[in-house]
């Protein structure tokens, strides 16, 4: 049998660190996502979603008033300029963690059963193309510039020239991690944390349905990828999406589908 159908979840564990951000107020989330990785027998680590009030929003040290006036003739939202701090703290809190690779995850997902087989295939897939990434979308598809990289049960994985928006579930590599930090807390935040990251890509990487070009030129050897969904397929074969929302938010940073078909 092939190793990655023997997987151990102790394995996975120890490789993969993973966390679910959520705001201390959001009781009945936390509770709905307990159960729903308790059925899967994932040990998580819940951060503690940042809520910060207008007025400490704006007035954070990290937030480039300037450039996000620029760029979108207002301020950031109380929310945005939250979500993307709290998506920062997980990543800090991921590179603690020592663990090779990181899963961020907000709190309105559902999961397949499979998701651990699924993402231990893809990393492995990874390895054994020998290709050099950065970081995988588990929800939300891209349709332009991307090419397949491979299938994972049922699944496609592409290589993404332009990063998907949304940050619902995200797996890290450790490296690209620490240099996102880096590039934040000199440039600050000026943008909802999908579309900053997809501008961080874009910048140095062309960005990912999930392969992502290097910084100072383009590299086709450092890549981010893009597990899209099949949602279109979906809804004629009855096949169940990885990632998917139990609820929907209408903002920059919602929940969506485990890729898009």
């Amino acid at each position: 049998m092939n190793k990655c159908h023997t997987m151990t979840k102790n394995a996975f564990q120890d490789t993969v660190f993973t966390q679910v951000i959520n705001l201390d107020l959001s009781e009945d989330r936390l509770i709905a996502t307990t159960e729903i990785l308790d059925q899967i027998d994932l040990t998580w680590t819940r951060l503690s979603a940042i809520g910060p009030t207008p007025e400490d929003a704006v007035a954070n040290p990290l937030y480039n008033r300037t450039r996000a006036n620029y760029m979108f003739g207002r301020d950031l939202l109380k929310g945005e300029i939250g979500c993307f701090l709290s998506h920062l703290s997980a990543l800090e809190e991921f590179e603690k963690s020592g663990a090779p690779f990181g899963l961020i995850m907000e709190d309105d997902i559902t999961l397949d059963a499979e998701c651990l087989k699924i993402i231990h295939e893809t990393l492995e897939l990874l390895g054994r193309q020998d290709i050099s990434w950065d970081r995988i979308n588990l929800t939300k598809a891209q349709k332009l510039r991307r090419r397949s990289a491979g299938q994972v049960r049922g699944r496609t994985l592409y290589r993404a020239y332009h990063f998907p928006l949304l940050t619902s579930g995200l797996l890290w590599q450790r490296g690209s991690a620490k240099q996102f930090i880096e590039w934040v807390k000199g440039v600050g935040i000026y943008a909802p944390p999908d579309n900053q990251l997809r501008d961080w890509l874009c910048r140095g990487g062309v960005a990912d349905s999930h392969l992502t070009y290097r910084r100072l030129g383009y590299d086709p050897s450092k890549v981010s990828f893009k597990m899209t969904s099949l949602c279109q397929q979906a809804k004629s074969n009855g096949s169940t999406d990885f990632l998917k929302p139990s609820c929907g938010r209408n903002c920059h940073f919602t929940t969506t589908r485990f890729g898009g078909g």
